[in-house]
């Protein structure tokens, strides 16, 4: 289009040369993406490095109890239906996720079994 034809056509000046004003505005989102994935990173490295917060209403549980507990429910160690405890742990220490190397040995030496699901066990997955 020439330039006399889109002044008669009335074109706000940002849209007359559109071809031009694209390539900014793409690398800035660019830029705007990898800051965002970067705090996000940030974000949870912070979460993984907290220690793990035991909550109220536990004193009828062991130590090993609360501590298990709080690895079923910090996220960070991904998805625990329709795992079991140690294949979780070794699913986090594989995506390298750091999960309490006390939990794998606490779940090595479980000769009952009876730390071997977690809180979620008896849920079926939808």
């Amino acid at each position: 289009m020439s330039t006399s034809l889109q002044a008669k056509l009335d074109l706000p000046r940002a849209r007359r040369h559109t071809r031009q004003g694209l390539k900014p505005i793409i690398k800035d989102k660019k830029q705007q993406t990898s800051t965002i994935i970067n705090k996000k990173q940030d974000e949870l490295t912070a979460i993984a490095k907290q220690p793990i917060s035991l909550g109220i209403h536990q004193e009828h549980l062991t130590d090993i109890d609360k501590l298990l507990k709080a690895f079923d429910l910090n996220y960070i160690y991904g998805p625990c239906v329709g795992l079991t405890r140690l294949d979780r742990w070794e699913r986090a220490q594989r995506l390298s996720l750091n999960p309490p190397k006390l939990v794998k040995e606490i779940l090595l030496n479980d000769k009952s079994q009876k730390y071997k699901h977690s809180l979620f066990h008896q849920f079926r997955m939808i």
